[in-house]
């Protein structure tokens, strides 16, 4: 079984933090605090995110689950590079 994914970027520190989903339940579950400072968060698009409501009010990016996982790095750059063409 596949898990969801749940990233959150901060760009100003090269952050990532990444909390999964599964069969298990949360693993790595994001605070409150972490997810109030991210600049983004990146969520899985073919898999349900429990309490996914916590993200309300973040900019929010939605890939899929393989590309979460094999593209990760270029997913990353496309969002910074995005990001800072907005300042």
């Amino acid at each position: 079984m596949e898990k969801s994914k749940i990233c959150i970027v901060r760009l100003k520190e090269p952050i990532i933090k990444v909390e999964t989903q599964g069969s298990i339940g949360i693993e790595n579950r994001l605070t409150a605090q972490e997810i109030l400072e991210a600049d983004i968060v990146i969520l899985t698009k073919d898999i349900g995110i429990k309490d996914e409501d916590r993200f309300s009010g973040n900019k929010i990016v939605r890939v899929g689950v393989s590309d979460a996982v094999k593209k990760a790095t270029q997913i990353i750059e496309k969002i910074e590079t995005h990001l800072n063409s907005k300042k």
